[in-house]
């Protein structure tokens, strides 16, 4: 097998567009806060306590839009509630 590598100089390499993402300092810190599992907006804020409210409301939707991470309810919002739970059962003709 031949080991490819990327030329990532090329604008259209797919590995330089994923560094671009990824790239900027507060992307990499949010990235990295997040690992952790789903936060609110004021959590994230209080990690990184450097960040403006300004910053870090753009970094999240640029990284939303760019399809890093998601959101639920926005704007501070609560999240929606989670679907009732599925109850399975076995069927009559079994």
């Amino acid at each position: 097998m031949m080991l490819v590598i990327p030329d990532v100089l090329e604008a259209s390499c797919a590995t330089r567009q994923a560094l671009e993402r990824l790239a900027a300092k507060w992307r990499v810190l949010l990235v990295y806060a997040l690992l952790a599992g789903p936060q609110r907006h004021a959590d994230l804020r209080r990690r990184l306590p450097d960040i403006t409210q300004k910053v870090l409301t753009e970094t999240l939707r640029g990284m939303q839009a760019d399809g890093l991470v998601e959101g639920g309810g926005g704007g501070g919002a609560a999240p929606p509630p989670p679907p009732p739970p599925l109850v399975l059962g076995v069927t009559r003709s079994a």
